[in-house]
């Protein structure tokens, strides 16, 4: 096998360590580029921060019915309380520091896994870097926070299998405890995350080892069921304390029994005659395709082909026995955790997939690595230059600053409008931004999202408000313009937003008394 920087091992010192702190800096401007650019926040944030809202109002019990797993809206309130920040600012304050802490820590494991200076620095800017996992840093999101707090789980499991101690155990625990307080499948690695270290040692210690790590979860969880338990007690009959959680495994639960009639609709669709015998195989394949899909997205499709390219040469990392079966046990983790969303939910998100992206990343360093190292001639090093420049590129320059028609929309409402209109939208972002009165269900405005066909399907529903602001996309122009027509309608100002669509405002007041069909409503 051709040699690689791994083969005479360049091993890591003290002295060839990156300097981390040059690492946190650069994440933490790179961060204040992204948020100044884009001008709204993310859909999913308002619901964080209308959470955030509610515990500072009524407690932690009145977030927890708006969104299940409030811990992040808990922080954002706590920091608002702390400092006085508006809890917007907080919120996207957390995301940061979870990025600074993120890219800190990724850097950390490829120096722990016996990387040289060199690498660490390619570590450093592909994780500075990469499009799918820095898209969020604008954004109030969970996913950042989870990350870092795995990524340091795996680094503290790294030490504990070098040398275990009592003081590396609690640490990893309290990091793999606190990715799952914030997304519950970080208590896959709770449980399986100490199993690989059984493979990973020899001799006759390696059990003992790992029933130590596997006391402080199993004491952990015994407390957390009964405290579940006795919460659940004092809450309203019929409440659920974690809807969410229960939907996803009830999905999970269920596939079995409903893949038959997953299977029959995907047979009548897709096939003929004799193939249909083939039903099951064939909707098994098509869930299965959508999840490796969304992993190579996720991955990007240039860094993908890279790491194919990478292993079919045969040039794999000579990583020590317990580093090599750590990352890839955690790497089985996310893939099972993945696959069984996928089966139990019949959908899948580039931005699941992140966790998978994340511990393949490594072998993604290693990969540019010798790509730059070892490559053959010029023209090896000029394509590891051009990914690496078209990610910075991705990263850098998005398309988010394309939404700011929507954020003008939502400042001429709140400044032209009095503060107890009766609005109707189909924008959450607007909705929030703007501060009107809305009905919110759980963190969602209630009819938020509607298509405009739906103007068509339920024609007296703008009756009895005062204006609508629609977000027209370009697909919906031909049903708006009939439904402007029908209802004789004008568009009192428009906020174009080119490719993405408009928004439309319409002043309706004084229309219910000059339509016959509002006033029969």
């Amino acid at each position: 096998m051709p040699a690689t920087p791994f083969t005479a091992r360049a091993q890591s010192t003290q002295n060839d360590a990156l300097d981390l702190k040059l690492v946190f800096g650069i994440s933490l401007l790179l961060s204040l580029w992204l948020i100044i650019s884009d001008p709204l926040i993310n859909r999913d944030g308002i619901i964080y921060l209308r959470a955030a809202e509610a515990y500072l109002r009524d407690g932690l019990l009145a977030s927890q019915a708006i969104f299940g797993r409030p811990l992040l809206s808990v922080g954002m309130g706590l920091l608002h309380q702390l400092t006085g920040l508006p809890l917007l600012y907080c919120g996207q304050l957390i995301i940061t520091l979870s990025y600074a802490f993120l890219c800190c820590g990724f850097v950390a494991v490829i120096r722990e896994l016996g990387a040289n200076r060199s690498v660490q620095i390619v570590a450093a800017l592909v994780i500075l870097t990469h499009p799918m996992l820095n898209e969020y840093r604008s954004s109030i999101m969970r996913d950042p926070p989870y990350w870092a707090a795995i990524i340091y789980a795996f680094l503290a499991l790294l030490n504990y299998a070098k040398q275990p101690s009592l003081t590396k155990q609690c640490q990893w625990f309290a990091l793999v405890l606190l990715a799952s307080t914030i997304r519950f499948e970080g208590l896959l690695y709770v449980a399986l995350a100490p199993l690989a270290l059984y493979f990973c040692w020899s001799g006759e210690a390696r059990l003992r080892h790992v029933l130590r790590l596997l006391a402080l979860p199993a004491v952990s969880l015994l407390l957390v069921l009964a405290g579940l338990w006795l919460g659940q007690a004092s809450v309203d009959t019929g409440t659920r304390l974690f809807p969410a959680i229960s939907k996803h495994l009830q999905g999970i639960a269920s596939f079995p029994t409903e893949f038959g009639g997953i299977a029959k609709e995907t047979g009548q669709a897709l096939l003929q005659f004799s193939a249909k015998d083939d039903a099951k195989t064939a909707a098994f394949a098509g869930l299965i395709a959508i999840l490796g899909l969304n992993l190579i997205r996720a991955m990007t499709w240039p860094y993908t082909a890279l790491l194919g390219w990478y292993f079919w040469r045969g040039k794999q990392v000579i990583l020590s026995r317990q580093s090599r079966y750590l990352l890839n046990a955690h790497l089985l983790i996310a893939l099972a955790y993945l696959t069984l969303f996928t089966l139990g939910n019949r959908f899948m998100l580039e931005r699941y997939s992140g966790i998978f992206t994340l511990f393949m990343l490594p072998y993604l360093c290693f990969a540019l690595y010798s790509l730059w190292q070892h490559g053959r001639g010029s023209a090896a090093r000029i394509v590891a230059v051009l990914l690496i420049v078209g990610m910075v590129a991705d990263t850098l320059h998005n398309g988010n600053y394309r939404k700011a028609y929507v954020r003008e929309a939502s400042e001429w409402l709140r400044d032209n409008t009095s503060d107890d209109i009766a609005l109707l939208s189909n924008q959450r972002q607007l909705i929030y931004l703007s501060g009107k009165p809305y009905k919110w269900r759980r963190g969602k405005p209630i009819d938020d999202r509607f298509a405009v066909s739906r103007l068509l399907e339920a024609p007296l529903m703008h009756c009895g408000y005062d204006y609508m602001a629609i977000d027209v996309r370009p697909r919906a122009e031909a049903d708006w313009r009939r439904f402007t027509r029908r209802f004789r309608l004008e568009e009192h100002e428009v906020f174009d937003g080119g490719k993405l669509g408009r928004i439309v405002i319409v002043d309706l007041r004084g229309r219910d008394a000059a339509d016959d069909r509002c006033q029969r409503q």
